[in-house]
């Protein structure tokens, strides 16, 4: 059982070691990638652990679970899947974009670090399969560990604080993964510029991640689902980068992000109303 829970952990350091030595272009890089994904990672799996027996979310780390199966308690299926699943996805996909990149055209070039990570995307986006339906889908695992990570730095301050921080820096995670496959679209010029491809992929893309994000929490949210947190990370979401892309074009797509993670986190504090000001 030990094994099981930490196997998916050794995977994932593996997996961000192989993704950040491909996108490195130098020792120096190289080196700074290793011991700020280690630091991140550790962080996760470590501090959370601190509050085992205290509080669901100690849940969030699989160390936790190591600490309760030492002490003699049993650990059922969904918390397990709740600390793990996580991990499994995030390993997965990150070998699968550092493959797509394993190239002379990116290997064997200076490329800036977002331009490798865009190539990864638009190689994805090109195949037969690919579409920003799927890319929506594939990022919810990354966008669900940077909201636990959240919750486990939030936790101490008081509320209503905590949640609305919570609730801007999740709009900006989830707003950056469901218009990266559509800013790199009309980057690499896959598709033209216009309203209706705008609208298309708008579409797609909050429905992928919609459906995602539903089957994550159906899954795996049930240790935190009664928290204040919980419900944050389970709320209805707004896509407006791609029209805001479609006026002012990717030069302004940080102007973009910004306005939309403003208007999704006003959409979301009205929802909150009553838990933040009641």
């Amino acid at each position: 059982a030990v094994i099981a829970t930490i196997f998916p952990v050794v995977l994932l350091f593996f997996a961000l070691s192989f993704f950040g030595a491909i996108l490195s272009r130098s020792f120096k890089e190289l080196t700074f990638a290793s011991v700020f994904l280690s630091v991140v990672i550790s962080g996760y799996l470590f501090f959370p652990a601190m509050f085992a027996n205290i509080h669901a979310i100690s849940s969030i780390s699989p160390i936790t679970l190591i600490v309760r199966m030492i002490e003699g308690e049993s650990v059922a299926i969904g918390t397990y899947m709740f600390s793990t699943l996580p991990f499994y996805f995030v390993a997965l996909s990150a070998f699968a974009f550092g493959t797509f990149i394993f190239r002379e055209e990116d290997l064997f070039t200076q490329k800036p670090v977002t331009e490798k990570i865009i190539d990864c995307f638009e190689i994805f986006l090109s195949h037969r399969y690919g579409s920003v339906f799927l890319l929506s889908i594939i990022f919810i695992p990354f966008v669900y560990m940077t909201q636990l990570m959240l919750i486990v730095m939030l936790f101490n301050l008081p509320a209503p604080y905590s949640v609305v921080a919570m609730i801007v820096l999740s709009a900006m995670a989830e707003e950056l993964v469901k218009s990266v496959g559509i800013y790199t679209i009309f980057k690499r010029k896959l598709a033209g510029l216009s309203l209706k491809n705008a609208l298309r992929l708008a579409v797609l893309s909050g429905t992928g991640f919609f459906v995602g994000e539903k089957a994550v929490a159906v899954l795996t949210l049930a240790p935190i689902a009664s928290s204040a947190f919980g419900s944050v990370m389970t709320m209805g979401t707004l896509l407006l980068i791609p029209l805001v892309m479609w006026r002012l074009g990717t030069r302004r797509y940080l102007i973009a992000v910004l306005l939309a993670t403003l208007l999704h986190s006003a959409y979301n504090m009205f929802i909150l109303r009553g838990l933040l000001f009641g």
